[in-house]
């Protein structure tokens, strides 16, 4: 199915459909034969992350299929925090109270420095913020072996990490938890399996 003529209607075999890069929300309505393409992220903003969106875009959040919620693994510092939605102010959630419940448009989240799973539920209105063992990524080819933070994963399903848009440049890299080596892991071989301390993957 594509769209010939760019009305949002579904034809099979159709024109291909143009795009822009982003996170979107698609819907295919099979019973009016119908699309929508629809920017739609969820967000980590504050001092407590990229200062107000004003050093860098919002930790986005992951989907997880498995238990219809929203996930990341971050890095915060001592500050504050809001979740938005599309990177924007239009959309956002704080929490008045601090219970643990989202408040549409309230208070900011107290955070102190560390590393965070946050989840996201929108059916019960509610937030999990718990310390966590994230994994990220460290190398030449990405952060001159730690000169700035590791780009983190998120575990979107038991066992699987995920970093998305990871701009490495040419070098090499391993995985590491929570920025130190205690726990690392490389290539030996080159064959993509996971060794525990194994050599350096080349980027």
């Amino acid at each position: 199915f594509g769209d010939t003529g760019a009305d949002g209607t579904l034809d099979e075999g159709g024109d291909n459909i143009v795009v822009t890069a982003g996170d979107y929300k698609i819907t295919l309505n099979f019973n009016d034969n119908t699309y929508t393409i629809e920017a739609y992220s969820w967000g980590v903003v504050g001092s407590g992350y990229n200062d107000w969106g004003g050093a860098g875009p919002d930790a986005k959040f992951f989907y997880d299929y498995t238990t219809d919620t929203f996930k990341v693994g971050v890095k915060l510092i001592d500050g504050e925090i809001k979740f938005r939605l599309n990177n924007d102010w239009g959309t956002n959630y704080g929490d008045s109270g601090a219970d643990g419940t989202l408040d549409n448009g309230g208070d900011n989240i107290v955070v102190t420095a560390g590393f965070y799973m946050i989840t996201l539920d929108f059916n019960a209105g509610t937030y999990i913020m718990e310390a966590a063992n994230l994994w990220g990524v460290v190398g030449s080819g990405y952060n001159d072996w730690g000169a700035t933070a590791d780009f983190t994963f998120t575990e979107v399903n038991p066992g699987i990490w995920i970093a998305e848009n990871v701009e490495l440049i040419d070098g090499e890299i391993k995985f590491r938890i929570n920025e130190a080596w205690d726990t690392d892991y490389g290539d030996d071989g080159a064959d993509g399996t996971l060794d525990s301390g194994g050599a350096n993957i080349a980027v």
